[in-house]
C-alpha cells in the first residue's frame, strides 16, 4: 500500500510516497489470562464475650491548648454556662487569630490563663465545674 505525503522542511516543501513493505498490523491484541475468585464466606457469628460494659465517656474538666501562642481574648467569665460551639477564647499563632471553641455542655469553674499570656500545645487554659 502506498500512501503520499507532503511535508516541508526548512522552508522547501516535498512530496513523497510512502510504501509499506510488511502487512502486518502494528498492534495486536494480548491475551488476558482468566482469573476466577470465588466470593469469601462471611465470618462466622460470635457469641457476646463477658468483656466490660459499655460506659458512657466523661468529657475532660480541663480545655487545653491546642497550639501554641498568645491569649488575644477571653470570651468567657468564671461561673458561666457554656455550650458546644461557644467561643471560650482567641489565641494568636503566627499572626493568625484562632478561635477556641466550648465542645460540651458545662459551667466554667476557673480561666486558667488571662489576656496576653503566652501557652503552650497542651497546656489547660480553661477548667469546667
Amino acid at each position: 500500500m502506498t500512501r503520499r505525503y507532503r511535508i516541508t522542511v526548512e522552508g522547501k516543501t516535498f512530496e513523497v510516497e510512502v510504501e509499506s513493505i510488511d502487512s502486518v498490523p502494528t498492534t495486536q491484541a494480548i491475551p488476558q489470562p482468566q482469573v476466577q475468585i470465588a466470593p469469601t464466606p462471611p465470618p462466622p457469628p460470635q457469641e457476646p464475650s463477658a468483656g466490660p460494659a459499655m460506659v458512657k465517656p466523661v468529657f475532660a474538666k480541663n480545655v487545653i491548648s491546642p497550639i501554641p501562642g498568645k491569649i488575644k481574648q477571653i470570651a468567657v467569665k468564671v461561673g458561666q454556662a457554656v455550650a458546644p460551639g461557644d467561643l471560650l477564647m482567641v489565641i494568636e499563632a503566627m499572626k493568625m487569630d484562632n478561635e477556641i471553641l466550648c465542645d460540651v455542655n458545662a459551667t466554667v469553674a476557673e480561666l486558667l490563663v488571662k489576656e496576653g499570656d503566652s501557652v503552650s500545645i497542651g497546656q489547660p487554659i480553661v477548667r469546667y465545674a
